[in-house]
This record gives C-alpha cells, sequence and structure tokens, in this order.
C-alpha cells in the first residue's frame, strides 16, 4: 500500500493579499504580543459592558471543501447550490484569487465590524498584519484537506469568568486562536487570575461530522450568575433521547465533559435543545440584546416550533421574550454581540429587528455582514470572541 501525504507548496500570487509570517523565538506572528498589553480575562456573563474582544480578520480566506462534514453541516443551510458548486471548483484557493469581487465585500465587512467596536470603545485583538506562517495555513490538511480560514475570531473560545475556555472545531475555522496566541500570552503573562483551559481536541477524522466528546464555542449562552445555557439541536423531539441521530452541533458527551470542568468553579450548566431547522447553532437562534430581554425567530410553520424543550425557569419566567422576522433570523441577526448599556452589534441588513429593538429602547450598532453571513452562514457573533466585560 502506498500512503501519499500532499506536501503544499505555494507561488507568492496563490496567496492573495496574505504573506507568510517570519516566526521567532518570541513571536508566533511579530507585531500581534503588544496588543494583549493592559487586557485580562474576565467575563462573568455575555451581559457586561464589552471592553476588550478577539476580532477575526479576511487575511486568510482559503476556499473550504463544502463537502467535508463540518462544512457542509454549515454551508447547506444556505440553500444555493450554484455557491456549494463553485466552492467545490475553487476548495483550496484564496478567494481573493479566485473570486475577488466577493472577497473585497468579505473584507470590507470583516474590517467594518472591527471599526465598529473600536468606535464603541472596545479594544480589539485582530491579526491585521496579513501575515501567518506556513505551518497555520497548512496544519489541518490531514485532518479535513482544508487550507486556513481567518475571519472567525468566535472560534478562539469562550471566557466564563476568569476561565478561557478554547473550543475545537472540526473545520476549516479552528486555527484562529493560533494567529493571537501572542497578544493572549501576554495577557496571561500579566493577569495572575487568568486560567486557561480546553475542551478535548477533536480525533482526525474525515469522516465522522462532529468526533467526540464535541462542543462547539457556537454552543453555549453564558447567563448572568454563572448560568450556562448549551443548546443542542435536533430535527425532531423524538431524537433528544436517540444519540444515533445527528446533532447540529454539539454532542450530549461534549456537553458533559464541560459541565465536569465548570461546576467545580460555581458554574452551572443547562442543556436545552431546540429545532435544528431553524440553525445549527444557540447563537444563530437566542439572539442577546440586555440582560432581561433575548429574540427569537416567529414560528415558522413549515418548520414547527423553536423549541423542544423549556429554557431554564429563571430565564423563561422573568425575561422578556421578543419575537423577531423568521427571515432575518435566517439572515444571521441573532448572531449578534452586546457592546453595553443597550447597545449591540448586529446585521445592519435586518432593519424590522432593528426598529422593533429601538422601540424598545436598544440601540443596534448596525454591521453590514450579509456577504459574510452568507459565504460560510456564520455571523457577527461567530467573528468575535469576548474575554473582557465588565
Amino acid at each position: 500500500m502506498t500512503i501519499d501525504i500532499t506536501e503544499y507548496t505555494f507561488k507568492e500570487e496563490d496567496l492573495g493579499p496574505l504573506k507568510l509570517a517570519e516566526t521567532t523565538n518570541m513571536e508566533y506572528i511579530p507585531g500581534m504580543r503588544e496588543q494583549g498589553q493592559g487586557l485580562k480575562i474576565s467575563n462573568k456573563s455575555d451581559y457586561g459592558n464589552l471592553k476588550a474582544t478577539i476580532v477575526g480578520n479576511a487575511g486568510s480566506v482559503f476556499i473550504p471543501d463544502p463537502d467535508q462534514p463540518e462544512m457542509h453541516n454549515l454551508l447547506s443551510a444556505s440553500g444555493s447550490e450554484e455557491f456549494m458548486d463553485f466552492l467545490r471548483q475553487h476548495k483550496g484557493s484564496h478567494m481573493a484569487v479566485s473570486f475577488p469581487e466577493h472577497y473585497a465585500k468579505m473584507k470590507a465587512e470583516s474590517d467594518a465590524l472591527a471599526k465598529a467596536y473600536r468606535d464603541n470603545g472596545v479594544r480589539i485583538i485582530r491579526n491585521e498584519t496579513n501575515t501567518v506562517p506556513f505551518e497555520l495555513i497548512t496544519w489541518q490538511v490531514p485532518v479535513t484537506g482544508d487550507l486556513h480560514l481567518s475571519l472567525y475570531g468566535g472560534s478562539c473560545g469562550e471566557t466564563f469568568g476568569n476561565i478561557f475556555m478554547s473550543f475545537w472545531e472540526v473545520g476549516a475555522v479552528r486555527g484562529i486562536e493560533f494567529q493571537h496566541r501572542d497578544a493572549l500570552l501576554n495577557i496571561f503573562e500579566n493577569d495572575p487570575e487568568a486560567i486557561w483551559m480546553s475542551m478535548p481536541h477533536p480525533a482526525p477524522t474525515g469522516v465522522q461530522r462532529s468526533p467526540q466528546p464535541f462542543l462547539s464555542p457556537g454552543d453555549p449562552r453564558i447567563m448572568p450568575d454563572k448560568l450556562i445555557i448549551m443548546g443542542i439541536g435536533v430535527t425532531d423531539p423524538a431524537h433528544i433521547k436517540d444519540y444515533t441521530k445527528p446533532r447540529s452541533s454539539g454532542f450530549e458527551w461534549g456537553v458533559d465533559i464541560f459541565r465536569r470542568m465548570m461546576e467545580p468553579f460555581g458554574w452551572r450548566v443547562e442543556t436545552v435543545y431546540f429545532n435544528s431547522r431553524y440553525t445549527y447553532h444557540i447563537d444563530c437562534l437566542m439572539m442577546q440584546i440586555a440582560e432581561g430581554i433575548y429574540a427569537i425567530p416567529e414560528t415558522n410553520p413549515d418548520l414547527g416550533p423553536v423549541w423542544w424543550t423549556d429554557l431554564p425557569k429563571e430565564i423563561a419566567d422573568k425575561w422578556e421574550c421578543v419575537e423577531i422576522p423568521f427571515e432575518e433570523q435566517q439572515n444571521g441577526v441573532c448572531n449578534s454581540v452586546i457592546i453595553g448599556d443597550g447597545k449591540f452589534v448586529m446585521d445592519a441588513s435586518c432593519e424590522k429587528t432593528a426598529e422593533i429593538l429601538t422601540k424598545k429602547g436598544y440601540n443596534p450598532v448596525l454591521v453590514p455582514y450579509q456577504t459574510n453571513w452568507h459565504t460560510f452562514h456564520s455571523g457577527i457573533h461567530c467573528s468575535t470572541c469576548r474575554f473582557w466585560s465588565e
């Protein structure tokens, strides 16, 4: 038997705007370390005033294989077979090379998100050097065949109190944290209370959809009073107890491992089941607005109920639930991020939702994000890793 492991070589024109970083003994990506100066790890819930966050960038947008199990799970919801065929044809190439006009829109949206945070006083960590090491571009080729994808900062992980928890996406976005490792190390060196933990890394396989024990950073909603709502999506309530049926993202075994990690620190982890016909992650279904209020899409009669099980009692009984247009949920409006003091970042195209919440006294910060959303079906929250709020 002959085993062939492809060795990647690149010409300069294959990389689009990207350059290869020259890693040193002191920095993985030179210039990133200083971005962590003066920051800390602290996030009691996703409803505090946002002080600092990691934001993705458009330096590495190598087109993934849309038929690789996890990417197919994400992309199939877009409903565009034409675009799926485009990805199949151009997989492995940089979006700026194969589809420059589309790439320009993606980059403009990513930059607009970073600007929105800065304009609202949020410190951001972001790789704006347009460089990554060669090893990072190719590091997961043996696992999925895909090259680096840098847009989604949320894939770095989540922060629970003073715990930064790494999560590991199975597909092409899971190299995000490495870009920002220098800045994170700076934070940890200067924040003696910070703790770094990690969910188990998925086993290398291109067959299993989500090798166990798997969770995504899109699976938790971090609520006040040390409550974590973990969402699991299934297409039918009869599948809740049938573990042979597919989950849209996280699996019960991953939630159980996560619970064992968090309970000694005083966190309570509650699982809810939602209708995965609406979306694949709870952060694309349960919109965070401010403490005491959240939004979900109007029930679509063709899809059935939004929830298969009830939210925790303190949320279901005391929080206001706002229904927003189904079509705007499908365009990613629930994938929003709270800034604080009634402000939150959301997609600018979702005008009806913005109007509903403005009338209630809240202040949406509007950022255009439809190109990124419909390309990889991941939005503003997916592009953002909150790690410091007060």
